[in-house]
């Protein structure tokens, strides 16, 4: 059968998966150098303390306004509650200019990489000599050249907004925890190793079962068309019954590995979330007590609350 079909894997090892992660921070080294310009990579700079003012802000929001607002009527302390508002208006309005802040640098990022990769691409294209269009045209093609296009622009557009949030948002909301009480934020730590180490194992399955049933498609794709593209022959030699058949048992072997795959990781992080949902109870109960006892005030509870559950959105 096709070469496609041949259910050859890329990663053997635990040490092959590593080398193969490797190759994401080679292709956004080579991003960094290649498409971006020197104004890009200041924005990128600016970005990550905006986000990083953000999330600081949030975290004064909880541990200083909130609390002092929950302190105030557990305490029926006027002083209490007048402070707790009184920051929480200056932190919300001060919120609200950071994210304007934000999106400005962000659009101002996305225009000036949109007009350098616009001219690097057309620029690595046309550089190249006219016999290695033709002999390359399978793969130096316009097809080929937009799907990079828009990979790479995914791809930037996930580690331009969405790393820099979890990034710092994660490490902010981790300090904040060590600072208010060591003993809910190492568990938290535990859970967040956890994580990382449970997903590394659940894509390392990914890739050594699903890369077969990807090139299985790949040949079902090709296949079926090819079949439409010579639609004049198929029906000039009466071949339609026998190309259904074979398109439907491609299929089914396909869907049937593929099927078998997901429903495994599914499972795989359904689990995940129920221990870390027993993690976060478990922290969240040992910060109830601390209250309880009196190690720290009422009005810590919801900043304990936010700070867990926001790690826990973050991490899942």
């Amino acid at each position: 059968m096709n070469e496609d079909l041949d259910l050859e894997v890329r990663a053997r090892s635990f040490r092959d998966y590593i080398n193969e992660n490797r190759k994401i921070k080679d292709i956004l080294t080579w991003v960094w150098r290649t498409f971006l310009s020197v104004e890009n990579k200041r924005t990128i700079k600016q970005i990550m303390a905006v986000v990083l003012l953000g999330n600081l802000l949030n975290v004064l929001g909880s541990y200083y306004a909130i609390r002092n607002i929950i302190d105030g009527i557990v305490e029926n302390n006027d002083v209490f509650l007048w402070r707790g508002f009184m920051a929480l208006g200056i932190i919300l309005v001060g919120a609200r200019f950071v994210n304007l802040w934000r999106n400005i640098l962000r659009e101002r990022f996305f225009a000036d990489f949109g007009a350098k990769m616009n001219d690097r691409i057309s620029r690595l294209f046309f550089e190249k000599s006219l016999g290695t269009h033709n002999s390359e045209d399978n793969i130096l093609n316009e097809s080929n050249i937009s799907k990079g296009h828009e990979r790479l622009t995914e791809m930037i557009y996930t580690t331009v907004i969405d790393g820099p949030d979890m990034f710092v948002g994660l490490s902010v909301a981790l300090i904040a925890l060590w600072l208010i009480q060591p003993v809910v934020a190492l568990i938290i730590t535990c859970m967040t190793a956890l994580y990382f180490i449970w997903g590394g194992l659940i894509n390392y399955r990914i890739m050594v079962e699903g890369y077969p049933i990807e090139k299985m498609w790949r040949y079902l794709n090709r296949f079926r068309k090819e079949r439409w593209k010579n639609v004049e022959r198929v029906k000039s030699n009466a071949k339609e019954k026998e190309e259904l058949a074979m398109l439907g048992n491609y299929y089914n072997e396909a869907i049937t590995l593929d099927l078998k795959l997901w429903s495994a990781v599914l499972k795989l992080w359904f689990n995940r979330s129920i221990v870390s949902v027993f993690i976060f109870l478990g922290a969240f109960i040992y910060g109830v007590r601390q209250v309880r006892v009196g190690n720290l005030s009422p009005g810590w509870i919801y900043p304990i609350f936010w700070r867990l559950a926001r790690l826990q959105n973050q991490i899942s």
